[in-house]
């Protein structure tokens, strides 16, 4: 036996020079050499071993070394020439100076040479085998780099479920064999190929395998292929690239993974066989994954528990092809390239053992809200000794970690240089407080074996330290261990020594603990309620919330979160009072009231909460209060309908307000609501009778004081219920600009009837005019004779008239009435502030003509408030109904507004709180009519580039009704067209109706579309509606399938961007980069086909996450427009560019991060040799291929298994159920400016086929669509192109602006 130091000899198997096409024996050189078997003592041996290699692992990969293909990545650089080949072994140490190794240790990994005797400068590579009861030969194969291959590239890229089906190429080689067993394990259906009757065999008969075939006999593998998977293949392990990953591609199901793990076909020729079917990526929603394992190192723990048990339980099988001698490994290489081994092919050399410590390192340091990818988690070794150079210091294996706060502050740079509290060093594990075990010591204090807590522990498994002093021993274990890292250590002192020391507490005191559920919190609260204190503390969830009470025993808490007033929310849990100002009635009124009349009592307080024992009560915080005309009758002693207000009491009335403090099971705590209340800051409702919670919270809460509230009741139901109205009738109303005339004036026209309205001001007979649409109005103050004014305004009389005033305006009507008129007895104003009630001369007209006149009180119909909202929301938000508020803001102005309301001085409804606000108009449809319905019908199917001509334009008609039997049909009058790329694809005949169903000729073309709805018999969509989804290229749609279609609810940006930012292309775009991509701040993007409508909002969210974007389009003013307008770092034109592949070395030297596909085809090849590790490629769309009879091939998918890149395919409509989460982003986003988004509009159906082609030719710039009509409702864009939207009121769209 050799002895150290001594020289012996080093055979070697050498590379003769780089390989072109398949590589032969002679390529390689066995040669003799020799070698010193010990480290020479200078600084080229530190940290070095010299090993003697046992077994040499011959792997697919090394064939890619053998070219003069340089990489990025050292593992895979081409082999150097007169040097030995490199990979993975197995090997025992025979001298070190490295501390992770001492000499006998047996070690396997990478980086061993092809020779006897191996001199090793980065060990770091290098794996302890601690388990030699199995063959040493495994850890070339089953429990080394292969196994872990199938490992990780099964179950952590396929993402395995059980009962899927798997296909495994080259399925009996070191990688295939595990995959089939490991897929066999989950209760999954696998199917492998091999290249022999043998190989196949041994994958049913041995391996598992369900079913098994050889490829070379296979004349069609996409036949074959479907022969096994006639259902198609869930998972595919790719090994073999080329022609068989063409044929998988197609055979592929839905949301199919596919592991790249290599291509070892493609690994002997000059130029790589392009992959024609890369398109159904897309279409299927494919993942395509490469993957190295040495990314995977780290885990090998994780894998052994899972391996060897099932190596030493039988359950599974490992077949090797061993070959003898290092002289024989040249064969054995080359009988693995030509598929002559059976098994993993390994080379036994000759006939003749510091652990793992996973460590959390601080990658950068952190600005703003730190996020896990501030973090690497590393895997490093260490020796389980206190180093000799290391006095006093102890080696410790950490049990737990405490997360705690002031971690954060030590995340970012601080010239702090407090060790507890500085930065820490970046590369280094952070370090914090722990509970530990001693595993060596070199303290006098500690011991192996002891129980410690303490501080300036590392993030590790393992960590040495310096300072022991900083640790405790533990003496206690009757209890967890983890309560040292809590209670029992930092936290713990904290809470204790910081009430007790700090605060100098007394029982009895009031305690206020914030974050009172956090590791401090919720002891300083414990040890409060020891001491006999009231305790209250806040918490960020109602389920903290919740702990603090029932299990903590705080006396209060509250979710700051939900508080929109800390202040108030503080004073209700300590039981406070707080002042409550309020407006009172001095005295009982006669005549014309006066603000005098009433006064504002500023001594007033109020506990905010619900007294003890008061059962069924609220407390609430007025927001706003109406002012209404009934309140002057309550200002007078009288025994009238409405009872007088107490003097020296609050008034009283109709509001909005939020709710503190509930006893009352239909109200809680953080409600908004309506109803009676007072006059007042807050007010204690007992056993309320008039409060409505409010349910929708998306305009304006003040509406609750009138469209929403009492006013808007007393309109509908007065209207609807007492008038009883007809389609054509004239309709008289006084008092109509106020907050219920407004209102039955637009109701009124929404009916088809004739309306007219008397105000007191020119302005406010403009505003009915105007604003509300009234026919006709006058000024009552002008008039000298009302019953000639009526009769010039209503020369055949008046069917319905609204009174609001009474008096001598209802005695001019009642001469004006129709036969059988409606009266409806809302108020009579000009009555209230009278001593004695005007006579009315004329009421024998109610006899003459059989006029009815109906008195009503709104509180009677309060039970059908929920009808009345469904009618009157979405004509809010559709803009069929405006309202006008006059709103005075302070209660101290509550006198002042209410005598104004009483003079006329008010403008709108009148409410306290001075600001309008008023929405958008429009008309509303008519149903059942038939209307012509202009279509744009595909003629027949395409072949190459789509023409105008391939498109005609006819004209049909269709009854504005959905037709009897489609119980859930929605018509809809179509008003945007969107023209996408996909289009192209449904204009060819499907050969798989699994991917996409193609157009119909002679029907009309279908897509998406925005579109209001006409009729309804869905119960989710309703006459008014404006809704997006697919839709038909005509007029007027009948909708029978809603998928998608949604209902629009924000109508403040314009409607056409429900084809595009707010759509479905927005949603790819987020989805797409955001899910898909997985994108860090800092990584490098490159958009293709950027100025579409998808493109241009990739690059947009890219710079808003903190990434470098670039971008390509086909014209110079695109390109421009990437630049100035949507912020991209750079852009390129792609037609000017001659070397796809040189112009994205130039815009990304360093490589791209995330590439998303719109393109395809010499775009992608291009791509792929630049992307960096760990890339990923979001496929969104490949339009370059849309034209083609044959894609073109796609060359550099090897790349793809190299760089670790994934490419996956996706298709928006499986994220249509997150579509609130995307609005939740992207409508701030527009409302703030923070994103551009250009629309290339044209107009008429008519243009439809031009506008549709010329996406496809890429004559637009921005989204492409098409208005069908005008919304008539939001900014209607007819520029060709739009620029960035600005978010204005929606008052100013449409509308004027009231002063």
């Amino acid at each position: 036996m050799a002895t150290s130091g001594e020289e012996v000899r080093n055979m070697q198997v050498i590379l003769k020079d780089y390989v072109t096409g398949f590589p032969k024996e002679s390529d390689m050189l066995v040669k003799t050499g020799s070698i010193k078997l010990k480290l020479p003592e200078d600084e080229s041996s530190d940290n070095a071993v010299l090993v003697k290699n046992l077994y040499l692992s011959c792997d697919p990969y090394m064939r890619g070394r053998m070219t003069n293909s340089p990489v990025d990545d050292p593992d895979f650089s081409p082999f150097t020439p007169g040097s030995p080949i490199v990979g993975h072994g197995v090997a025992e140490v025979v001298d070190s100076r490295h501390p992770g190794f001492k000499k006998g240790d047996l070690v396997w990994g990478r980086k061993m040479g092809w020779e006897e005797y191996s001199f090793i400068k980065e060990p770091q590579k290098l794996f302890k085998t601690h388990s030699t009861d199995v063959p040493l030969s495994y850890y070339t194969g089953i429990l080394g780099m292969p196994g872990m291959t199938a490992y990780f590239g099964f179950y952590q890229v396929c993402s395995p479920k059980k009962g899927e089906r798997v296909y495994i190429s080259a399925a009996s080689g070191a990688v295939g064999q595990l995959v089939g067993q490991f897929a066999k394990l989950m209760g999954c259906y696998v199917v492998g190929s091999a290249g022999s009757k043998e190989k196949v065999e041994l994958l049913k008969s041995k391996f598992g395998f369900d079913d098994a075939f050889n490829y070379k006999e296979e004349h069609d593998l996409v036949a074959a292929l479907k022969r096994y998977f006639p259902e198609g293949i869930d998972i595919y392990f790719e090994n073999v690239g080329g022609k068989m990953l063409d044929a998988v591609l197609l055979n592929m199901r839905f949301h199919g993974r596919i592991a790249a793990c290599g291509m070892i076909s493609q690994y002997n020729l000059q130029q790589p066989e392009g992959i024609q079917n890369i398109m159904t990526v897309v279409f299927k929603r494919i993942r395509l994954e490469g993957f190295i394992i040495f990314d995977y190192f780290d885990q090998y723990p994780k894998f052994l528990d899972f391996v060897l048990p099932y190596i030493r339980e039988g359950k599974i099988v490992y077949v090797e092809d061993i070959t003898e001698g290092l002289e024989h490994g040249p064969s054995a290489l080359i009988g693995l390239f030509s598929g002559r081994n059976v098994g993993k092919q390994v080379v036994k050399v000759t006939n003749d053992c510091e652990v793992s410590n996973k460590q959390v390192v601080l990658k950068n340091y952190v600005s703003g809200f730190p996020k896990e990818s501030d973090f690497e988690v590393t895997t490093t070794t260490i020796k389980l000794i206190v180093p000799e150079n290391s006095k006093n210091a102890v080696l410790l294996k950490t049990l737990y970690l405490s997360c705690d706060p002031y971690l954060r502050g030590r995340m970012r740079y601080t010239p702090d240089t407090d060790p507890d509290f500085c930065s820490y060093t970046l590369g280094s594990p952070i370090s914090g407080f722990a509970v530990a075990t001693v595993v060596d010591s070199g303290h006098p204090d500690f011991k192996k074996g002891d129980l410690v807590w303490g501080r300036r522990v590392g993030w590790e498994e393992y960590c040495l330290v310096t300072t022991p002093e900083c640790l405790f021993k533990i003496h206690h274990t009757d209890v967890p261990l983890s309560y040292y890292t809590g209670i029992l250590g930092m936290p713990g002192i904290t809470a204790y020594f910081g009430f007790y020391e700090i605060c100098s507490p007394k029982k009895g005191e009031r305690v206020f603990v914030s974050a009172a559920s956090g590791a401090v919190g919720q002891l300083v609260g414990q040890i409060a309620k020891l001491m006999g204190c009231y305790v209250v503390g806040s918490a960020g969830s109602n389920e903290k919330v919740e702990l603090l009470k029932s299990r903590f025993g705080f006396d209060g808490a509250f979710n700051y979160k939900e508080e929109h007033d800390f202040d108030v929310a503080l004073k209700s849990m300590a039981d406070q009072e707080v002042s409550n100002n309020q407006v009172a009635l001095k005295n009982y009124v006669t005549g014309f009231p006066k603000e005098s009349d009433m006064k504002i009592i500023t001594t007033g307080t109020i506990r905010l909460r619900v007294p003890e024992g008061t059962k069924d009560a609220v407390l609430v915080k007025n927001l706003y209060l109406s002012c209404d005309p009934y309140m002057r009758e309550r200002m007078s002693a009288t025994d009238g309908g409405f009872p007088s207000f107490e003097l020296g009491k609050p008034l009283t009335g109709y509001g909005v307000a939020t709710i503190l403090d509930s006893t009352h099971p239909n109200y809680k705590k953080g409600d908004f609501a309506w109803g009676f209340t007072g006059w007042e800051e807050y007010s204690l409702i007992v056993s309320p009778r008039i409060l409505f919670i409010i349910e929708h919270t998306d305009v304006p809460l003040s509406y609750y004081t009138g469209i929403l509230g009492m006013p808007g009741i007393t309109a509908y139901f007065g209207f609807y219920e007492i008038c009883s109205p007809k389609k054509g009738e004239r309709v008289y109303i006084s008092a109509a600009s106020g907050a219920v005339g407004q209102l039955v004036g637009q109701i009124a026209k929404l009916m088809g009837c004739y309306v007219v309205g008397s105000a007191g001001s020119k302005e406010k007979v403009e505003l009915l005019k105007s604003k509300f649409g009234f026919d006709g109005a006058f000024n009552y103050k002008e008039e000298d004779d009302f019953d000639v004014a009526l009769k010039r305004f209503f020369p055949e009389g008046i069917d319905i008239y609204f009174d609001n005033v009474g008096g001598k305006m209802l005695d001019a009507v009642l001469l004006n009435m129709r036969f059988r008129g409606r009266i409806a007895a809302c108020g009579m104003i000009s009555q209230y502030n009278l001593h004695q009630p005007e006579t009315i001369q004329n009421l024998t007209n109610i006899v003459y003509k059989r006029i009815r006149l109906e008195g009503f009180v709104v509180v009677d119909y309060f039970d059908q408030y929920s009808k009345f909202l469904d009618f009157i929301l979405p004509c809010i938000r559709e803009g069929k109904i405006v309202y006008v508020e006059d709103i005075a803001e302070g209660l101290e102005s509550g006198p002042a507004a209410l005598i104004g309301l009483f003079s006329g001085r008010n403008i709108g409804k009148q409410a306290v709180k001075r600001v309008w606000r008023a929405c958008l108009s429009s008309t509303m449809a008519g149903s059942g009519e038939t209307v012509s319905n202009m279509q744009v019908l595909f003629k027949n199917y395409v072949s190459g580039f789509p023409k105008e001509s391939d498109m005609y334009v006819a004209t049909t008609t269709t009854e504005l009704k959905v037709p009897e039997g489609f119980n859930n049909g929605v018509l809809v009058k179509n008003l945007y067209l969107s023209c996408d790329p996909y289009m192209i694809v449904l204009m060819k005949k499907s050969i798989d109706p699994r991917t996409f169903t193609s157009y119909t000729p002679g029907s009309p073309l279908r897509g998406y579309g925005v579109a209001k709805v006409l009729a309804s018999r869905h119960p989710d969509f309703k006459e008014g509606d404006f809704v997006w989804g697919t839709v038909g290229w005509e007029e007027y749609s009948l909708i029978t399938s809603f998928q998608p279609f949604f209902k629009i609810q924000d109508t403040d940006v314009p409607l056409s961007y429900y084809t595009g930012i707010l759509g479905m292309p927005g949603m790819t775009a987020y989805f797409g980069f955001y899910q898909v991509c997985s994108p860090k701040k800092g990584e490098h993007v490159y958009v293709s086909a950027a100025s579409g409508a998808v493109g241009q909002l990739v690059g947009q969210f890219a710079k808003l996450m903190g990434c470098y974007v670039v971008g390509s389009a086909g014209s110079k003013e695109k390109v421009d427009l990437l630049k100035n307008k949507f912020g991209f770092d750079e852009a390129f034109n792609y037609k000017e560019e001659p070397d796809l592949n040189a112009a994205l070395g130039r815009y990304f030297p360093e490589g791209i991060d995330i590439y998303f596909e719109n393109v395809g085809g010499k775009m992608l090849d291009a791509v792929l040799p630049n992307m960096r590790l760990c890339g990923r490629i979001a496929v969104c769309g490949m339009i370059s291929q849309y034209n083609l009879d044959k894609p073109e091939g796609v060359f550099n998918l090897m790349t793809v298994v190299y760089k670790r890149v994934r490419i996956e395919g996706f298709v928006v409509t499986d994220y249509y159920d997150q579509y609130p989460k995307f609005l939740d982003f992207v409508l701030p986003c527009i409302r703030e400016g923070k994103i551009e988004y250009v629309e290339d509009i044209s107009e008429g159906l008519e243009n439809g086929p031009a506008a549709l082609v010329g996406l496809f030719s890429g004559q637009n710039v921005g989204k492409k669509l098409v208005v069908v009509a005008p919304s008539g409702s939001g900014p209607h864009i007819t520029s060709r192109r739009n620029s960035q939207y600005s978010p204005l009121p929606c008052a100013l769209w449409g509308s004027a602006h009231l002063h």
